[in-house]
């Protein structure tokens, strides 16, 4: 097993993210007003499917919807008899909740401990399709970690999870459509150049939105599903590649107990690295997120399970929208101030 996690904060101002310490447990991410790169609003996309108002707010625009971008399954809730702490995994399947970590890490096995048992209130994922994409590993609009699946095992990965308090954004009335609006993302993800992604973005529409996604990249966009997530309430993330292109995901809001489990198609499946990633989407500025702490960052396969270290890549976002892999000298640099 690897050593216990390390955690950052970036800090940016008009010019550069800098790397400022290291803490235990908790990876705390600051950004203030980068710059804007004055990028025109793109038109929604003609075809539409069918048309329906989003969830979210009056400011919600109408979005496309298809059949493309609905669930394979959805799992019923489970009986109030139901005893989480005892059952098997295969019961825990049977009514949609994550496995018990594999292996000996007791930090994995805290978090799906409270994960489990805050998810009181189940519902269905409402998918909203779309064709938003959020970036590639190594794409220069985005900061965080990356483990290669070669840092830890000659395995692939087939899981990973993370929870992070959903950050607040400022309002930009120039944006309605959250579709098409700055957006400061929160995802964990397997994969380089095919990923499997969830995660749950803050989004500078007029009256700023809160929304999880998951997305196959690059079979389809991003699909807009999951529990409602406010500023402040805790956003939880677990994917599982089960193989025959099918990813189960467990989508929660651990403030509310409401939860999502379901099984979406997913045939570009990437196993070669975890994930745990700030993205700035679409072109547009990064708003302003403020901090936001982050925990529970855990990946795995069928017989382990890993927690980040200080061993792993660890990407800053430069105004420019570059990102430079940490053991460059200019990072190095931030990271002795």
């Amino acid at each position: 097993m690897v050593s216990p996690p390390a955690s950052l904060r970036l800090q940016t101002n008009q010019r550069k993210w800098r790397l400022q310490h290291y803490l235990p447990h908790t990876i705390v991410t600051v950004a203030l007003g980068l710059t804007s790169f004055g990028l025109a609003q793109t038109n929604p996309p003609a075809s539409l499917l069918s048309v329906h108002a989003a969830p979210g707010g009056p400011s919600a625009a109408p979005v496309a919807t298809a059949a493309s971008c609905q669930p394979l399954k959805t799992f019923p809730s489970p009986p109030s008899s139901f005893n989480l702490m005892q059952a098997s995994n295969a019961q825990l399947q049977r009514y949609g909740f994550p496995p018990r970590p594999p292996g000996p890490s007791t930090g994995a096995l805290s978090a799906w401990r409270t994960a489990v048992t805050a998810a009181r209130i189940r519902t269905n994922p409402h998918p909203i399709c779309s064709n938003v994409t959020h970036s590639l590993v190594y794409s220069g609009i985005w900061a965080g970690h990356v483990v290669p699946h070669s840092y830890v095992t000659s395995s692939t990965f087939t899981w990973a999870e993370s929870s992070w308090t959903q950050p607040s954004v400022p309002g930009n009335s120039n944006y309605s459509n959250f579709n098409y609006a700055p957006d400061a993302s929160f995802w964990t993800g397997l994969g380089v150049s095919s990923l499997i992604q969830a995660g749950a973005d803050s989004i500078a529409t007029g009256t700023p939105q809160y929304r999880f996604w998951t997305e196959d990249y690059p079979y389809e966009g991003t699909i807009w599903e999951g529990p409602i997530i406010r500023p402040g309430q805790t956003a939880y993330v677990y994917l599982f590649y089960e193989g025959n292109d099918q990813t189960y995901y467990f989508l929660e809001n651990e403030t509310t107990g409401v939860n999502v489990p379901f099984t979406n198609y997913t045939p570009d499946v990437g196993y070669n690295a975890a994930n745990f990633i700030n993205d700035r989407v679409g072109g547009h500025y990064l708003p302003n997120f403020g901090s936001t702490g982050v925990s529970s960052n855990y990946f795995g396969n069928s017989f382990n399970g890993y927690q980040l270290t200080p061993n792993n890549d660890i990407w800053f976002m430069t105004s420019n929208c570059q990102s430079i892999k940490r053991n460059d000298a200019l990072a190095a640099k931030w990271r002795e101030r």
